[in-house]
């Protein structure tokens, strides 16, 4: 994963709000790259920054979709294969 984090055009509440979020999403990583169990409740959920600052777990609203997508992706790679 690669972010930026532009601290010379961000308002320093803006920075520490940013290093907070990048903070949680590194603690998340590294306890699933350790094992660990993430504070993860649904694999549709995803860590946000909500309009209230505040960073925390939110439903994944586009996941269905996305999921139905991923079948017809599996279908066009077991076709590729099979021709190769």
């Amino acid at each position: 994963m690669l972010w930026a984090l532009l601290i010379p055009i961000l308002k320093q509440d803006q920075v520490d709000v940013a290093k907070g979020w990048l903070n949680r999403v590194s603690e998340e990583v590294n306890k699933l790259m350790n094992g660990e169990p993430s504070t993860r409740q649904d694999v549709r959920n995803m860590i946000t920054l909500k309009e209230d600052r505040s960073i925390g777990w939110t439903k994944d609203e586009k996941w269905e979709k996305l999921m139905k997508l991923e079948k017809v992706f599996d279908r066009r790679r077991s076709s590729v294969r099979s021709n190769l």
